[in-house]
C-alpha cells in the first residue's frame, strides 16, 4: 500500500473491535507499507483529512522469467 494521505482515523474489525493502526501516526510521505491480506474490516476517519492510498494485490506470485 502506498499512503499519500494519513488522517487520524480508528480501525475496527467486522466485530466492531478496534485493530492497532499498521501505519504509523504521522510518516514522512508518501509512505509504502507491505500489509497480509486483510479481513472484512471499516475504518473511522476522526480528522479532517481524507485518507487516500493505492492498495496493490497480487493473485499470484510474480515470477521472474
Amino acid at each position: 500500500m502506498i499512503v499519500d494521505s494519513r488522517p487520524e482515523y480508528i480501525n475496527f474489525d467486522r466485530n466492531g473491535k478496534e485493530i492497532p493502526p499498521s501505519i504509523p501516526a504521522s510518516p514522512a510521505l508518501p509512505y509504502m507499507v507491505r500489509l497480509p491480506a486483510q479481513a472484512e474490516h471499516a475504518i473511522q476517519n476522526v480528522d479532517t483529512r481524507p485518507f487516500h492510498a493505492f492498495r496493490i494485490e497480487y493473485k499470484t506470485l510474480c515470477r521472474t522469467p
